[in-house]
C-alpha cells in the first residue's frame, strides 16, 4: 500500500493501519489526532498552521462532546488542551467563524474529495474503501450538525449514498409492483387446479424471502435505518430539552430565558419539520415503508412527535407573549415602586395557567415562577448595589433593605392570594387545575435571599447601635475613665466593621457561603464587644445618683442595652432604680400631705405670690403629678423582668393612688371655684369706678383685686385646657382687654389728680381751684353713679382724663418754671459779692477789685431778672391770669416769687 498519494495539488500523509478503526468518531480521532491527517498546501504554505489548528480543534472538540465511549480522563484532557490553546470554550465559535478556512470549506473541499475519490482507492481492499467512505460521510454529517448546534438548529444527517436515492426509490417501487404481481399469481395458482409447479415454487420463495440483493440495495437500506436511529436520538434530545435543566446546573435565569427557550424551540422544531418534509426524507420514508422495515414505526413516531411538540411550542409562545410586557415593566420600574406591578403579573400568570392547553403543568409553571423570583432578586440587587452597600449612608441603605424584604414578602402573599382564588379563573371551578406543589419549591432561593437581607439588616442595626457610642460621655468621678473605655470599644467596632464591609465578593449572592462564614466571625467579635460594653455601662449605671441620670443613661444607650446577653448583666443594677423610686415616692407623698393641710386651712396651696390661688394650686398639683409620673412612666417603659417583681408593683400602686388623690384635689379646687366665681363677678363689677380716701382726699381706683384674680384664673384654666368654666367667668374674661384699657386710663387719671392735690403749693392750688372743682364734679359721678358695667364708660373716662391731664401738664409746667427761676438765681446767689482775703474770718474784706465784682454781679442779676420776668409771664398765661393780674390769688403768687428773689439777694450781699 502506498504511503503517499498526490492529488489536487496537495499531499496526504496517513498511516497504513487506519482501516483497523471500527467507528466513525473514533476513526476521526484515530486518523486526525494520533496519526495527524495534515493537508499541506503547496500554493499557500502560510496556511499550513491554520489548517492544522482547525483539524486539531475538530478532534479535541469531538473528544469532549461527541465521543460517549471516551473515558472521563481523556475528555478532561481534551478540554484542557482546547482551553490552553484557544482560551475559554466560548471562544471556539469565534475561532471557527472567523477563520479563513471554516469547517464547511475544509470538509467538503478537502477531506471528502480526498478520501472519497475512487482514484485513491485503487489498491485498497473493498472493505477498507467502503469503511473510509462511510466514515468520511459521517465526518461531513457531524460537521453540519455542529454548525447547526452553533446556530441553534438541529440538522438531520443524510445516509451514505443519498445521491443514489432517486434510483433506489424507483427500483423499490418497481420491485413492489413486481411483488404484488407475483402475489396475485400465487393466489391465482392456489385457486387453480392446473398448476405450473416451477413458477409456483419461485413465487412462493419470493413471498417467503422478500426482495433479493439484486432488487433491494441492502447497504443503502441499512444506512437509511441508521440515520433514522440518529434522527430519533437527535429529535428525542430536542423534545426532552426543557428550561428546568438550567436550574439543575445552578443557573439563575430570568423569565426572558423561558421566552427565549420556547422561541428557539419553535424555530428549531419548524426547521426539523421542514427537513422531514424534504423530498429526500419523503423518498426514504417510502423505501422503509415498502420494504416493511422495522424502523418505519419509529419514523412515524418521529413525525408525530415533532408535529405535537411544534403545536405545544406555538401554543406556549402565544400565551407567554402577554407576560413579556410585565417582565419588561419589572425591569424598567424602580424597585422602590415595583410593588404595584406584582399583582397584575400574577393575574396574567393565572390566566396563562387557566387558558393554555400545554402550559398548565406544574413543572412549567414552577420554572416560570422561579424565574420571576430570580428577576425580582436581580432587580433588588441592582437597587441595593452590592458594590457600595456598606459604603453608603447606613440609614438610607437600611430603609432600602427593609423595603426589599417587604417587596418579597408582599410577592409571596400575593402568590398565596392568587393561589387560593385560582379556581375562579376557570369556567368550571369544579374541574379547575390547582397548584398542588409546595410554595417552598418556588421560593427556596427567595427565602435564602430574604435571610441574606435580614442578616444585612441586622448588621446595619448593629452599626446604628454602636454608632451611638461615639456621642456618649459620662460625668461623675469615673466619667473620664468610663468615656475612655467607650471610645476604645467604638474604635474596635469600627475596625471589625471595616473588615467585614471590605469583602470583594457579592454579599447579595444567597448561594455564596463565604458570607455566612464571615458573618459568624463578625457575630463572635460583636459578642466580645457586647460583654465589654455591658461591663462599662453597668459601672456607669452604678455611678448615677438620681433617677433623671439613670433614665437618661438608659435612653441614650437603651438600644445597646436591649441587645441579647446584656440584659442579664444589668439585672442587679436595676434594683437600684427601685430604691430610688421608693425614696422619690415617699418625698412626693410628704409634699402632698403638707399642701393638703394648707388647702384645708386657707383654701389654696402655698404657691408663688405671682400666681392666682386656684390656678397656682392646680399648677402645683400638676407639677407634683409630673414629678411622680415621669420616673414611673420611664420605669414602665423598661423591657426588663424587674417590672413584674412585688416591690415594683407596690411602688406602681402607690404612685397610682397618689395620682388619683391629686386628680381629686384638682377637681375639688375647680368645683369650689366654679360655685363662687359667678356671684363674685356680678357683685364686684357693680362697684363704683373710684373710691376716695377721707383723710388725704386722694382718689383710688376701685377695680377689686378679686376681679384681677378671676381674670388670671380663667387665663390659666384655658391654658390648662379645662372644660366647664362658668359662662359668667368666660364672658368676663372676654372683656379683659376692655377692662385693662379702662384701668390703665383711669389709673393715669388718678395719678395725675393725686399729684395735683399732693404736689401743688397752696398758692398754686388756689389759682386752679375752679378747675379742680369742675374735675371733682366728674369724679363724683364715677364715685357714686357709674360702675364697671355702666354704658358710656369710654366717653366718661376720656372726658375726665382730658381735663385732669391738661391741668396737670399746665401746673407741672409752672412748677418747672419755678425751678428754672431758682436755677437762674442760684448762679449768682450762692456767693456774696465781697469776700474776705484768703477766705479767713479774721481778715478784712477784699475791696481792691470791688468795682469789677459789682459790675459782674450786676450783669448776672440783670440776666436772671430778664429770665424771671419771662418765666413769670409764661406762668401767668398757664394759670389763666393774664387778664386777672390784680386778683388776690395772683398777687399772692407774685409775692411768693418775690420772696424767692429777696432771699437770693440777701445771700448775695452777705459777708463771710
Amino acid at each position: 500500500m502506498p504511503t503517499l498519494v498526490k492529488k489536487y495539488g496537495y499531499d496526504l500523509v496517513y498511516t497504513r493501519r487506519f482501516w483497523q478503526c471500527t467507528t466513525a468518531d473514533y476513526y476521526l480521532q484515530y486518523c486526525c489526532s494520533r496519526y495527524y491527517l495534515i493537508p499541506i498546501f503547496h500554493s499557500h504554505p502560510s496556511n499550513v498552521r491554520m489548517a492544522y489548528q482547525v483539524t486539531w480543534l475538530i478532534v479535541e472538540v469531538t473528544k469532549i462532546n461527541t465521543l460517549p465511549h471516551i473515558d472521563a480522563k481523556t475528555s478532561s484532557t481534551a478540554e484542557k488542551n482546547v482551553t490552553n490553546k484557544f482560551g475559554q470554550m466560548e471562544n471556539i465559535k469565534l475561532f471557527i467563524h472567523n477563520s479563513s478556512f471554516c469547517l464547511m470549506r475544509i470538509i467538503p473541499e478537502i477531506f471528502v474529495p480526498l478520501l472519497a475519490n475512487p482514484e485513491n482507492h485503487k489498491n485498497w481492499a473493498t472493505v477498507v474503501s467502503l469503511d473510509v467512505k462511510e466514515h468520511v460521510h459521517s465526518l461531513k454529517s457531524t460537521v453540519y450538525q455542529v454548525k447547526g448546534q452553533i446556530n441553534g438548529q438541529t440538522i438531520l444527517p443524510m445516509p451514505v449514498g443519498v445521491e443514489r436515492l432517486d434510483n433506489i426509490e424507483q427500483i423499490v417501487k418497481d420491485s413492489f409492483k413486481f411483488l404484488k404481481t407475483c402475489l396475485d399469481q400465487y393466489n391465482l395458482l392456489c385457486n387453480n387446479k392446473t398448476t405450473n409447479y416451477e413458477n409456483f415454487f419461485v413465487t412462493k420463495k419470493i413471498k417467503k424471502n422478500g426482495f433479493d440483493g439484486k432488487i433491494v440495495d441492502l447497504h443503502f437500506k441499512s444506512a437509511v435505518e441508521g440515520v433514522i436511529i440518529k434522527w430519533a436520538t437527535q429529535i428525542t434530545e430536542v423534545l426532552s430539552a426543557d428550561s428546568v435543566s438550567a436550574f439543575k446546573s445552578n443557573q439563575h435565569l430570568t423569565p426572558w430565558a423561558e421566552v427565549a427557550f420556547w422561541n428557539n424551540r419553535v424555530q428549531n422544531l419548524e426547521y426539523i419539520f421542514e427537513q422531514l418534509r424534504d423530498q429526500r426524507i419523503v423518498k426514504m420514508t417510502t423505501i422503509v415503508q415498502l420494504t416493511n422495515s422495522a424502523y418505519y414505526p419509529c419514523l412515524k413516531n418521529i413525525y408525530a412527535n415533532v408535529v405535537s411538540a411544534l403545536e405545544e411550542a406555538n401554543d406556549i409562545i402565544r400565551y407567554l407573549k402577554p407576560l413579556q410586557k410585565h417582565f419588561k415593566l419589572l425591569e424598567e420600574t424602580d424597585f422602590g415602586d415595583i410593588a404595584v406591578c406584582l399583582s397584575p403579573l400574577m393575574h396574567v400568570v393565572c390566566l396563562v395557567w387557566s387558558n393554555s392547553r400545554f402550559y398548565c403543568s406544574s413543572g412549567k409553571i414552577i420554572v416560570l415562577l422561579k424565574q420571576i423570583c430570580n428577576l425580582l432578586i436581580a432587580q433588588a440587587v441592582r437597587y441595593l448595589d452590592p458594590t457600595s452597600i456598606f459604603q453608603s449612608d447606613i440609614h438610607e441603605t437600611k430603609l432600602r433593605v427593609r423595603h426589599c424584604i417587604f417587596i418579597f414578602e408582599k410577592f409571596r402573599n400575593i402568590f398565596n392570594d392568587y393561589r387560593k382564588k385560582l379556581p375562579s379563573y376557570f369556567k368550571d371551578e369544579d374541574t379547575a387545575l390547582l397548584w398542588t406543589f409546595h410554595p417552598n419549591i418556588i421560593f427556596n432561593r427567595t427565602d435564602l435571599f430574604i435571610r441574606r437581607l435580614q442578616i444585612i439588616e441586622w448588621f446595619f442595626d448593629t452599626v446604628v447601635e454602636f454608632t451611638k457610642l461615639e456621642r456618649i460621655e459620662f460625668s461623675g468621678l469615673k466619667g473620664r475613665l468610663l468615656s475612655g473605655r467607650i471610645t476604645e470599644i467604638y474604635a474596635d467596632f469600627n475596625e471589625q466593621f471595616s473588615l467585614f464591609s471590605s469583602k470583594a465578593y457579592d454579599v447579595l449572592e444567597p448561594e455564596d457561603e463565604r458570607f455566612e462564614v464571615d458573618y459568624e466571625q463578625f457575630k463572635e467579635s460583636i459578642k466580645d464587644l457586647d460583654h465589654r460594653l455591658a461591663f462599662t455601662l453597668s459601672q456607669a449605671f452604678e455611678d448615677s445618683y438620681n433617677l433623671d441620670g439613670v433614665f437618661k443613661l438608659i435612653e441614650i444607650v437603651g438600644v445597646v442595652m436591649d441587645r441579647s446577653g446584656m440584659k442579664d448583666m444589668f439585672t442587679n443594677s436595676y434594683s437600684k432604680i427601685l430604691n430610688m423610686l421608693s425614696n422619690e415616692v415617699t418625698i412626693c407623698k410628704n409634699l402632698f400631705e403638707s399642701q393638703q393641710i394648707a388647702i384645708r386651712t386657707q383654701g389654696s396651696a402655698n404657691v408663688d405670690k405671682l400666681m392666682p390661688p386656684i390656678a397656682g394650686s392646680l399648677k402645683w398639683s400638676k407639677t407634683l403629678k409630673a414629678r411622680v409620673e415621669h420616673p414611673i412612666q420611664c420605669f414602665k417603659n423598661l423591657d426588663h423582668p424587674i417590672l413584674q417583681s412585688k416591690e415594683a408593683q407596690s411602688i406602681i400602686k402607690e404612685v397610682d393612688e397618689m395620682i388619683v388623690s391629686l386628680n381629686k384635689l384638682e377637681t375639688d379646687l375647680i368645683d369650689n371655684w366654679k360655685v363662687t366665681v359667678s356671684n363674685r363677678c356680678e357683685e364686684l363689677l357693680k362697684l363704683p369706678l373710684f373710691d376716695r380716701r377721707s383723710k388725704c382726699n386722694e382718689l383710688q381706683l376701685n377695680f377689686h383685686p378679686e376681679l384681677v384674680a378671676i381674670l388670671r384664673e380663667v387665663h390659666y384654666f384655658r391654658s390648662y385646657e379645662l372644660n366647664d368654666i362658668p359662662i359668667e367667668a368666660l364672658q368676663f374674661h372676654e372683656r379683659e382687654d376692655t377692662f385693662r384699657i379702662y384701668c390703665i386710663n383711669l389709673n393715669n387719671t388718678k395719678e395725675c389728680y393725686n399729684k395735683l392735690r399732693n404736689n401743688s403749693r397752696e398758692i398754686e392750688f388756689q389759682l386752679v381751684q375752679e378747675e379742680i372743682q369742675q374735675i371733682d364734679e366728674l369724679v363724683k359721678k364715677g364715685e357714686y353713679s357709674l360702675n364697671w358695667n355702666s354704658e358710656g364708660l369710654n366717653e366718661y373716662i376720656g372726658s375726665v382724663q382730658d381735663l385732669v391731664y391738661k391741668l396737670y401738664r399746665r401746673v407741672q409746667k409752672t412748677q418747672e418754671n419755678i425751678k428754672r427761676m431758682r436755677s437762674a438765681i442760684s448762679s449768682w446767689a450762692r456767693l456774696p459779692v465781697l469776700c474776705r482775703k484768703d477766705n479767713k474770718k479774721d481778715t478784712l474784706l477784699a475791696i481792691d477789685d470791688r468795682v469789677d465784682r459789682f459790675s459782674k454781679r450786676r450783669k448776672e442779676i440783670e440776666k436772671a431778672a430778664t429770665e424771671i420776668h419771662k418765666l413769670l409771664k409764661e406762668n401767668c398765661v398757664l394759670f389763666g391770669m393774664q387778664d386777672q393780674t390784680n386778683v388776690k390769688q395772683w398777687q399772692n403768687y407774685m409775692a411768693f416769687v418775690d420772696s424767692i428773689v429777696a432771699d437770693a439777694l440777701l445771700n448775695a450781699i452777705g459777708c463771710r
